[in-house]
C-alpha cells in the first residue's frame, strides 16, 4: 500500500535527520504522519494545533524538517508575532481559529494537540488504564478508504497494548465507534496491514502488540459518574471510558 511507502520514507528521512542532536527536540511539537498522499507534517504547537503541510518528496520532507529545526528556538519562543511569521509564511501552516469556536471543531483539536504534547510524559493517563507507560506513537491513523480513522494511538510497551482513542467535544453514550474501530483492525488482513505500517512508522515506531484496546476520551462534568449508562457502555462494548479536566501545569522560574 502506497501509506506504507510512505511510512518507510518518513522513517529513513527522519532517521537520518535526527543524527544532528538539535533535530531530535522538535518531535516534542512535531509529528509526522504518512498518508496515501504523502507525508504530513502535524504541528501540535498553541495556534496551530493539529494543522499540517503535505510533502511527496524525500527531499521536500527533509528540507521542511530541517527548516523547522532551523527555526525551533522562534518557534517556541515568547515572540507570537515571529513564530506566527515563520509558521504561516514561511512553513505555510495554517493558523487554527479558536475565535470561532462555534462547532467546537478547533476546541476539539486543541485537546487532540495537548493530549499528544503531554501522553508520553503523564503518569495520569497510564496509571488510570492501569498500563505502565503510555507513548504517543501516530495522529489520525487510517490506512484506505472509511471510517474508521483513529484520533490518537498510543502504546505500552510493558504489556504490548496499542491503545486507539478516540475524541469527543462532548459527552455521547454512543461510544459502539470505538468498539468499531477494535472490530475492524482486529481483521486478519486489518492487523497484518496496521502491524506492517506501525513497523516502518516514523518517530515512534511499533514491532508488535499483543492486543488492542479502545478508549472514549470525553469531557468531564460533575455528574458524569452518576450515570450508570456509562459502566453499561463500557461493558457492553469493552472499552474504557475517560474523561478529562481541564488544568493548568506550572513551571517554576529557576
Amino acid at each position: 500500500m502506497r501509506i506504507i511507502k510512505n511510512a518507510e520514507i518518513a522513517k529513513l528521512v527522519w532517521e537520518k535527520f535526527v543524527k544532528v542532536e538539535d533535530n531530535k527536540r522538535i518531535k516534542k511539537y512535531f509529528h509526522l504522519r504518512p498518508t496515501n498522499s504523502g507525508v504530513t507534517i502535524v504541528s501540535t504547537l498553541s495556534g496551530y494545533e493539529m494543522r499540517g503541510i503535505l510533502k511527496n518528496s524525500v527531499d521536500s520532507l527533509k528540507n521542511a524538517l530541517e527548516r523547522i529545526s532551523d527555526k525551533y528556538d522562534v518557534l517556541v519562543s515568547i515572540d507570537d508575532t515571529k513564530r506566527e511569521k515563520i509558521m504561516e509564511e514561511d512553513l505555510k501552516f495554517k493558523r487554527s481559529d479558536r475565535r470561532n469556536n462555534q462547532t467546537g471543531v478547533s476546541l476539539e483539536e486543541v485537546v487532540q494537540a495537548t493530549m499528544i504534547n503531554t501522553m508520553s510524559d503523564d503518569h495520569n493517563l497510564s496509571k488510570v488504564l492501569n498500563a505502565d507507560k503510555i507513548e504517543f506513537i501516530a495522529s489520525e491513523v487510517i490506512f484506505e478508504k472509511g471510517k474508521h480513522r483513529v484520533d490518537i494511538v498510543g502504546f505500552d510497551r510493558n504489556s504490548n497494548v496499542l491503545y486507539l482513542f478516540e475524541l469527543k467535544k462532548g459527552r455521547t453514550f454512543k461510544v459502539e465507534q470505538v468498539a468499531d474501530y477494535i472490530n475492524y483492525y482486529a481483521g486478519k488482513r486489518e492487523r497484518g496491514i496496521l502491524e506492517k505500517l506501525l513497523r516502518t512508522y516514523p518517530i515512534h515506531s511499533v514491532d508488535k502488540f499483543e492486543r488492542m484496546q479502545g478508549v472514549m476520551v470525553m469531557k468531564y462534568a460533575e455528574n458524569s459518574f452518576h450515570q450508570f449508562k456509562w459502566k453499561d457502555c463500557k461493558e457492553k462494548n469493552k472499552i474504557e471510558i475517560l474523561f478529562y479536566k481541564q488544568s493548568l501545569s506550572y513551571i517554576k522560574y529557576p
